[in-house]
């Protein structure tokens, strides 16, 4: 059957962490990582995630996404300034490079990533 011939195990491409991982998942990455600061509740940051997905997807390789909850993660978005959701906080070599407010599409996220980088 071909479907067994998929890989059954697809590497999620933009996975959520918690604020123990923050400091090996995105400071210490070998590639600049996108940080998405969102909440459960927060209706711009879900419809904005599909869209990060897909950024994810097509930027693997050069740039790593990961999503962070305010909520279960409230000790690295405070020590990042995070004041309102969604926020972007873009991190290269351990530092933060930039950081954009608010929903986004998708061709700005790019264009953000790509001035910031």
């Amino acid at each position: 059957m071909l479907l067994k011939s998929i890989k059954q195990s697809k590497e999620i491409p933009m996975r959520e962490i918690e604020d123990r991982e923050f400091q090996t998942e995105v400071r210490e990455a070998e590639l600049p990582t996108v940080v998405a600061f969102t909440g459960s509740w927060c209706q711009p940051c879900k419809a904005m995630k599909p869209e990060l997905e897909h950024l994810a997807e097509q930027m693997q390789g050069d740039i790593q996404f990961v999503q962070m909850d305010v909520q279960s993660a409230s000790r690295t978005a405070s020590d990042l300034g995070v004041r309102s959701v969604p926020t972007l906080v873009l991190v290269n070599e351990g530092m933060v490079r930039d950081t954009l407010v608010g929903s986004q599409t998708k061709l700005a996220v790019r264009q953000w990533i790509n001035d910031a980088v």
